[in-house]
């Protein structure tokens, strides 16, 4: 018997609308109505000319309900709605202030009743059906109050009318809120789900890039090595051989494409150590799209915003990525015109920058997985890799980017972000930004 009390119990507690009931058994809240409902009854029973139409009887019944249901409802509030006494507590409470109504409108006479019994269903239909779902102990709680005192003391029609069609639709209420408070706690725990998957995804998506970048690095170093072997080659070859000019013009152009793969792979290794290095600076964001302005070839190119003040903390070296590979991605497109437009938001804690152009746009079907890891590109030789570390970078300044259908027809990438507006004197432009490898 213990055991099918618990189960039905927690049936109970399960489909209650949990932040409804923690607002409305708030300790001042349940003063103000329970102190509303006292009064109501009071001036029903004591205050001439309603009491005279009224005709109360045993008006202290209907008073000692409210103030039990007072008692009730705070003890549930102490104790939390999830345990044994507070979920007896949430359900007898609705009960006495039910009861308190019901027995008032029972003893009393002509318009008054009826109006006790409106206000009677006003206070369930408003309260403990929106509040609370359907349940065996919700019901037995709601209607046996009800069935037993219309069958004790009946009540005239027009009062019966009223109190049943209450019960009718407090049930098919309490109904609809069990429904609305199960299909929240399965969409909660669904998106609990994907987010676990999406963490789970990330982090081996991090582990399958730490790998990729030390197997880079191991090839970079290894193809260094090589390069040493042929440069040195290529070297005595040019001072022992005897070349006629032709061959002699070759070993040149061989020795000239060597020295510059060289520094290639020398220069990427630099970038890759600077890159492992924790960069944290104060630095303008005007000045950093300027920068990739500048630095933009064989393309119709402008920044617009006008003079802003605005600062990022982070690692300029980031988001100096992000500008260029967008602007590289939209001229790789065929985009003939870029526009890099920044506005600060009117709470100046935050900036948006939009990057848009006139080519072709992005296909519909690729919008959903645009920002993935190694999603499909659309260029040639394409790793996939460029837009999914655009938002990682754009991340780690705590902002957000998502692409849209630009106002130039072509693609138009949105990119909030988070930083300050501090006066010219303040700024602390960082001159290290360097290109993005």
């Amino acid at each position: 018997m213990r055991e099918w009390f618990s189960a039905r119990l927690q049936a109970a507690i399960e489909v209650m609308d949990q932040e409804f009931a923690d607002a409305g058994s708030a300790p001042a809240l349940i003063l103000v109505a329970a102190g509303g409902m006292v009064a109501v009854l009071g001036v029903v029973a004591y205050v001439p000319p309603v009491s005279t139409m009224s005709q109360f009887q045993y008006p202290w019944v209907s008073l000692g309900l409210v103030f039990i249901g007072a008692a009730l409802t705070l003890l549930a509030h102490r104790c939390g709605f999830k345990t044994t006494i507070g979920g007896v507590s949430t359900l007898l409470d609705n009960a006495c202030y039910s009861s308190s109504l019901i027995f008032a409108a029972t003893h009393t006479q002509g318009s008054v009743a009826v109006a006790l019994a409106i206000v009677h269903a006003l206070m369930v239909l408003a309260f403990p059906a929106q509040g609370y779902g359907l349940s065996l102990f919700f019901g037995l709680a709601m209607m046996a109050p009800l069935v037993g005192m219309l069958v004790a003391f009946q009540p005239s029609v027009p009062v019966s009318i009223i109190l049943v069609s209450t019960g009718v639709m407090t049930v098919v209420l309490s109904e609809l809120t069990r429904r609305r408070v199960v299909m929240a706690a399965q969409q909660k725990r669904l998106q609990q789900a994907l987010g676990a998957a999406e963490h789970v995804a990330e982090e081996s998506m991090q582990a399958a890039l730490g790998t990729t970048l030390l197997s880079l690095g191991h090839f970079l170093h290894e193809l260094r090595n090589l390069q040493t072997v042929i440069t040195t080659d290529l070297a005595f070859l040019d001072m022992h051989a005897t070349l006629d000019d032709e061959s002699s013009e070759v070993l040149t152009e061989a020795r000239q494409a060597q020295d510059r793969m060289t520094r290639l792979v020398t220069d990427t290794v630099d970038s890759l150590k600077q890159r492992s290095r924790s960069v944290n600076t104060v630095f303008s964001l005007k000045d950093l799209v300027d920068q990739a302005v500048r630095k933009a070839r064989n393309v119709d190119i402008a920044a617009e915003g006008g003079d802003l003040r605005f600062v990022l903390d982070g690692n300029p070296e980031h988001m100096s990525a992000v500008l260029d590979n967008l602007v590289r991605n939209a001229i790789q497109a065929g985009a003939r015109r870029v526009r890099l437009e920044t506005r600060i938001e009117a709470s100046g804690q935050a900036a948006s920058l939009v990057v848009h152009d006139d080519g072709p746009g992005i296909p519909e079907s690729q919008v959903d997985r645009l920002f993935e890891a190694f999603t499909e590109s659309t260029k040639i030789a394409g790793t996939g890799l460029g837009l999914y570390l655009c938002r990682r970078y754009v991340g780690l300044f705590g902002g957000s980017i998502e692409v849209r259908k630009g106002p130039l027809g072509g693609a138009a990438f949105h990119i909030r972000l988070p930083g300050r507006v501090i006066r010219p004197s303040g700024i602390r432009s960082d001159a290290s930004v360097a290109r993005s490898a």
